[in-house]
């Protein structure tokens, strides 16, 4: 890891890295997370289990939104364990520029842990609760808890619901830990920080980091892709079998992403 990037999260707990995935890469990744919410809204059988609608998460916790269920319709939230609904991920996950930030993070050939694709959907998205994604109830990380990668698809703004942080709230000790992650957010209101992306752009963060989201009040849609990846030697438990857990990232080989377009 870099001293600039182990500085960076080390202290703040976050870090934004600029146009780590090319235009021409982008455009695939792009095709695969477009195809994943076309199945998702055609009630794909195969893909139900996987799937999260906002009208279940606004039934669930109506404060994360300004709309009741019925309002919603058929809008996602997000669709988790992304290697179950198609391998082909792994190769994206594989792409150049995204393997190399991730070996930069976490060193060489880093290890599998969870992914999903987090919609919000044009006018509809609820906001994302203040919380720390470690610890947690499905997996166990233990001394080497890693790095979470938001891959941003489209322009991330604090109008379309941009991720926010509490910096430094990662860090053992941290007066935030004293607090439920909402709590923390309020007391520190002056603190947070709102990260805004572009297409290509990827936010590391480190899994204990108090962070949340705004709803979605801009006319577009704000996808993003996450991953968390582990260092090569890192010890975990999978309590969800999420595919593809524990598996090695290769370094070593270069992998077109291309599809065959007819």
């Amino acid at each position: 890891m870099s001293d600039d990037v182990a500085q960076t999260l080390s202290t703040e707990g976050f870090l934004l890295k600029r146009s780590v995935i090319d235009r021409d890469a982008l455009c695939t990744w792009s095709e695969m997370v477009n195809d994943l919410l076309h199945r998702a809204h055609g009630n794909d059988e195969a893909l139900r289990p996987f799937v999260v609608y906002e009208r279940e998460i606004i039934a669930q916790q109506p404060h994360r939104s300004e709309l009741d269920p019925e309002d919603v319709g058929n809008a996602l939230y997000l669709v988790d364990d992304l290697l179950a609904t198609d391998p082909l991920w792994w190769v994206l996950f594989e792409s150049p520029g995204y393997r190399d930030f991730v070996a930069t993070l976490v060193g060489h050939e880093p290890r599998f842990a969870s992914s999903q694709c987090v919609v919000k959907e044009a006018l509809v998205g609820s906001r994302v609760a203040w919380h720390r994604d470690y610890p947690n109830s499905v997996s166990d990380y233990g001394q080497t808890p890693g790095v979470r990668l938001l891959l941003s698809m489209d322009h991330m703004t604090a109008d379309n619901g941009a991720t926010m942080v509490l910096p430094g709230s990662h860090v053992p000790g941290h007066p935030s830990w004293n607090y439920h992650p909402s709590h923390a957010a309020e007391l520190f209101a002056n603190e947070i920080r709102t990260l805004e992306a572009r297409p290509g752009d990827v936010i590391a963060l480190h899994p204990s980091i108090v962070h949340g989201g705004g709803i979605n009040r801009s006319s577009g849609h704000r996808r993003v892709v996450t991953a968390h990846w582990l260092p090569a030697d890192g010890h975990a438990i999978d309590k969800a079998n999420f595919t593809g857990f524990g598996r090695t990232l290769e370094t070593r080989h270069r992998i077109s992403i291309r599809r065959a377009h007819p």
